[in-house]
């Protein structure tokens, strides 16, 4: 039996985070690993971040991933499945990983020579290595040496090719593969449709969007509060074009929102409305794309589950949506903005991710700063106190890799009570 999504439930899709706290500690039963050895420390500048769990991936400079945080299925690639790590660990001694991100409780990653690889949670076939077995370290995806780009969500992933076909596979029981059917779930990658022109996908929780190289953008999946921009809150079991422009640069999807960014720098958004998470001044959700008004030009922007972020052109950041943790970053906690706020008055922010009551972002200077809820230390300021104020992150810490260098990439997924929540979500015939 399928349940429907309710927004008390969902999780994000991907998202991001900055680093975990190095010490030893103890958290929701889980046992957390101190290093194995530190054997040097090191000045970490990250150069990149993008945003959705309680755990975190990157790739540094040789080519070596390294993870942390919770690994209840397996999903950092360290094996120690059931823990929680604190501190850096190296995924395998491979030097060629070139992209990764998580999804909920799985990874995806791509290598240098093309292959695709995975881990983590399989329970839906995510990993899509035509199995539903979980795994704890890194899995070869079929034999193919030709992806270029990845995205996950909560229990689906998705793949774009380098001739621009795009993949995807898990769970879709809302169409949310593009597959034009609807399936508890499919664990091989399986082929969206036949257009060889995609450049970019991002995924939410039930739904995808996804840009072509002509400037369109294609939606699909669950659209029961208008989430896929199409006019209507039917759901699409295929990529439906949202509206007729060719003029579409950046995307972002949340649980049950979007955004984009138009050529001409303008934001627009739609989807639900509840917490003011579109912008718009008001509270009702939109079907259709819907212009955030500024006199200024928008250049990146990402979701979180009730909240949102964005950076001018000119390296402002602007928050809005709920504030219930803090997570806009403003001073305080409690209440909603209903239109963007300007975080201080400082114009060098240079990356913004969310995560589902988290804040990070990067300033141009490569500096690290974080707010909102950290129950699960996913702020990685050394404890679980959250914080209502961005707090820079110090760039110190501890490693068990002497060869260690700046960070090319930076993944993190964000979510609360992993057993509880994945419990609710689906209810799916095994």
């Amino acid at each position: 039996m399928l349940f429907l999504p309710t927004k008390s439930c969902l999780l994000l899709g991907t998202s991001a985070f900055i680093t975990f706290s190095s010490k030893s500690q103890s958290r929701g039963g889980q046992t957390a690993k101190t290093p194995d050895n530190i054997s040097s420390y090191t000045i970490v500048t990250v150069s990149f971040i993008t945003g959705a769990n309680n755990n975190s991936s990157f790739i540094i400079n040789d080519g070596t991933m390294w993870s942390c945080g919770d690994n209840s299925f397996g999903q950092l690639g360290v094996k120690d499945a059931g823990t929680v790590i604190t501190h850096r660990k190296q995924v395998g001694d491979d030097r060629d990983w070139l992209a990764v991100t998580p999804g909920a409780f799985h990874t995806l990653a791509i290598k240098k020579d093309g292959t695709l690889w995975s881990w983590g949670d399989n329970q839906y076939g995510q990993l899509g290595d035509g199995t539903r077995v979980n795994k704890t370290v890194p899995v070869q995806s079929g034999n193919d040496n030709n992806w270029e780009s990845i995205a996950t969500a909560d229990y689906q992933s998705y793949a774009i090719r380098k001739d621009g076909t795009l993949w995807a596979w898990g769970v879709n029981n809302y169409g949310q593969l593009g597959i034009e059917k609807i399936n508890d779930f499919i664990i091989i990658p399986v082929q969206v449709g036949t257009d060889k022109d995609w450049i970019k996908v991002v995924a939410g929780s039930f739904h995808a969007l996804g840009l072509k190289k002509d400037g369109s953008l294609w939606a699909w999946g669950y659209n029961g509060y208008g989430q896929l921009g199409i006019g209507e809150t039917t759901s699409a079991t295929r990529p439906v074009q949202v509206g007729n422009q060719k003029d579409w640069l950046q995307v972002a999807a949340s649980a049950f929102h979007s955004l984009a960014i138009k050529n001409d720098g303008t934001l627009w958004s739609w989807g639900d409305n509840e917490e003011g998470v579109l912008g718009t001044g008001d509270s009702y959700k939109q079907i259709s794309p819907v212009k955030i008004e500024s006199s200024s030009k928008w250049k990146i922007v990402s979701a979180g589950f009730h909240h949102t972020a964005a950076i001018k052109e000119d390296g402002s950041l602007w928050v809005w949506g709920t504030n219930f943790s803090g997570e806009l970053g403003l001073g305080y906690s409690g209440g909603n903005s209903l239109l963007p706020v300007q975080l201080g008055t400082e114009k060098n922010w240079k990356h913004i991710s969310l995560g589902y009551s988290h804040t990070l972002a990067l300033k141009k200077d490569g500096s690290q700063w974080v707010w909102g809820e950290n129950e699960y230390g996913q702020l990685g300021t050394g404890g679980f106190a959250a914080t209502t104020s961005p707090v820079k992150i110090s760039c110190r810490d501890e490693w068990t890799h002497s060869n260690t260098r700046e960070p090319e990439f930076f993944r993190l997924t964000n979510f609360t009570n992993a057993e509880t929540k994945k419990a609710k979500l689906l209810s799916l015939n095994n």
